[in-house]
Order: structure tokens, then sequence, then C-alpha cells
């Protein structure tokens, strides 16, 4: 039907440029061959190359010629309809995978943005907290731990300390209670004999050197003459054993005193071991609670920065498909173009020619033409 329309078409236009050239009209039907004959579309010339071969070698009415032209016309307008139809389909096809990837971006995008947040706002400054309060923490167990070893050093060397005094104090009394013994037995006893005298000033030498840190000089000395004199003044003996049981009474005093300030520092000791040693067991326990906090935190950054290049992936990845959609799209744009432009142009020749076997003149002299020919 196509090729059968195109030919009769040919010898419409053919026909017409015959007119023109032998009864050279000078009417509006004449001027719109003369324009058919000089288009610049290849689909004029192609009709005005065949008219003649067709005026030669076929044999056709004027009725069939515009029911031809008619039905190619309505041809051409089915497939421009057809190629709209599609072309629409196309861009509703378009227009939701624009959408699509529109809405793909702008998840990506608000995704991007609040993990970016999340990560600088949130989650990295807490990491930074966490860290500074661990170290803190750890030097504070540390510190602690080398308090509770000074003190317990110190302890160890004041309880050293004491008992060194302590032993000192009942070496000294019971040094004063031999002394005492001895000076009595030379006060109040028998006579003594030679042996016994000898035996008391050795003996008072030796408490005389056990005395000599807790007696002052004069204490001392005259321990030293009882010891050395043959025969001990009594006045001198009564003084020495006053002057020793008051030494005894101020050691026995000091001794009280220095008990009592043991059994305070080692109260005070086992306090203050008891206080850091819960201060330490409470930062360890605070230490070990942000340390899984750290670690949690570790974990949802890492998991979060994943996400985050997932994002960003799927991001360019939907901006690369939105800018291939749009230039297939284009593309597909351009060829419908072309091809619309193409039927229009077939369109227009073709309702140029319809109105010139139209019009009642022509048709009359088409008519007498293929009578002749005949």
């Amino acid at each position: 039907m196509r090729v059968s329309a195109i030919l009769l078409l040919v010898i419409l236009i053919g026909t017409t440029v015959a007119v023109t050239m032998k009864t050279k009209l000078n009417s509006p039907q004449a001027k719109a061959i003369e324009n058919l004959r000089n288009a610049k579309h290849s689909w004029s010339k192609l009709v005005l190359n065949l008219a003649e071969l067709h005026m030669m070698m076929t044999d056709s009415s004027y009725d069939e010629l515009e029911q031809v032209l008619n039905d190619l016309i309505q041809d051409l307008t089915d497939k421009s309809q057809r190629y709209q139809s599609n072309y629409n389909e196309e861009t509703s096809a378009h227009n939701e995978a624009v959408s699509r990837f529109n809405s793909e971006i702008s998840s990506a995008n608000s995704d991007i943005a609040s993990t970016t947040s999340l990560l600088n706002d949130v989650l990295n400054p807490k990491k930074h907290d966490l860290e500074i309060t661990i170290a803190s923490q750890e030097q504070d167990i540390d510190d602690s731990q080398s308090y509770i070893d000074k003190i317990t050093n110190d302890r160890e060397e004041s309880h050293n300390k004491w008992t060194e005094k302590v032993d000192d104090h009942n070496s000294a009394v019971a040094a004063i209670d031999d002394a005492e013994k001895i000076l009595n037995q030379l006060l109040f006893g028998d006579p003594v004999s030679m042996i016994q005298v000898q035996a008391s000033k050795n003996a008072l030498i030796k408490i005389e050197k056990q005395l000599s840190k807790q007696i002052d000089s004069s204490l001392a000395k005259a321990l030293v003459d009882l010891a050395t004199k043959e025969y001990a003044n009594q006045e001198t003996v009564r003084k020495v054993i006053d002057m020793l049981e008051q030494i005894k009474s101020s050691i026995q005093n000091s001794l009280i005193s220095e008990n009592s300030n043991e059994e305070r520092e080692q109260s005070d000791f086992e306090k203050n071991l008891e206080i850091t040693n819960e201060h330490i067991y409470n930062v360890s326990n605070s230490l070990a609670t942000n340390k899984n906090d750290l670690d949690n935190t570790n974990n949802t950054i890492q998991q979060n920065e994943a996400f985050l290049s997932l994002r960003k992936q799927d991001l360019t990845s939907a901006t690369s498909d939105l800018e291939a959609e749009q230039q297939h799209f284009q593309q597909v744009t351009n060829n419908f173009n072309d091809i619309i432009d193409q039927i229009n142009t077939e369109l227009d020749s073709c309702h140029q020619a319809l109105a010139i076997i139209e019009n009642g003149t022509f048709a009359n002299f088409i008519q007498e033409k293929f009578h002749s020919i005949q």
C-alpha cells in the first residue's frame, strides 16, 4: 500500500508538472506544484523523478489516486501516533527512572550528612573524651598504688623504729632494775666481799653502757664513780637510786607514748590503705566500664565509617546512573524528533498534493489527461 501510494503520488506530482509546463497556468495550484518541485527535501524530489515514468507505464484513475493519497496520509498519521505513544512510554519510564535516581541521591546525601554529623559531632568527640578519661584513670590507679607502696614502706620503717625503741626501753628498764638491785645491796645489804664488790663494779659498768642513751651524763658519771670506787658513799648511792627511779618512770612513760603513737600510726595507715584500696577499686570498675564503652564506640565508628563509604559509593553510582539516563533519553528524544520531523515533512507534502488534486479544475484536467492516454 505504501509503494502504491508513493507511485500514485508520483503520478499526481508528475502530471501537475506536465500541466504546468504545457498550459503554463498562472494559478495557486501551479504555484503550489512549483513549490513541491523546488522543495529541498528528498521526498518531493523523489516524487518528481518518478512522475514521468509512472505516466508512461501506469493506467490509473483519478479517484483511486485521491483515495490512495488519503490512505497514505492516514498511514503516516498512524505512524506518527505510534511513535508519539512509544515516546510517551519512554518519557514516562524516563521520569520514573529520574525520580528513582533523584530519590536515591537524596537518600544517600541525607545518610552521608547524618552519618558525618554523627561521627564528627558525637562519636569521635566521645572517643576522644573516653581516651582522655581512661588515661587519667590509669594514671590515678598508678599514683594510688605508688602511694600505697610509699605508706607501706613508711609504716614498715616507722614500725621497725618503734620496735627498736621498745627494745631499747625494755633493755634500759631491765638495766635500771639490775642497777637498783646492786645498789640496794651495797646500801642495805650485808657487808660484801671484795669479790662481790668487783662483780658489782663490772655489772655497773655494763649497766652504764646500756643506759648511756637513756640517762644524762651526771648519772652516768655517778654510776661510773660507784663502779670505780672501792667503797661507795651512801648518800651518792641513794641519789643514784632516786635518779634511776625517775629515769625508769620516764622510760616507762615514754614507752607508753611510743606504743600509743604506734597504735595511732598503724590505725591511720590501715585507714589510708582501706580508703586508697577502695578508691582503686572504684576507679578500676569505672575504668573497665569506660574501656568497654570505648570498644563499643570504636566498633560503632567503624560501622558508621563503613556505612558512610558505602553510601558515598551509592551516591556516585546513582549520580552516574542519572547522568546516563538523561543522556539516553536525550538521544531517544533526538531520534524521536528526527522521525517526527520526517513524518511531518511527508505529511506536509501529502497534504499539499491532496489540496491540489481536490481542486475541481485540476481534477477535470487529470481526468481528461488519463482519457487521452488511454
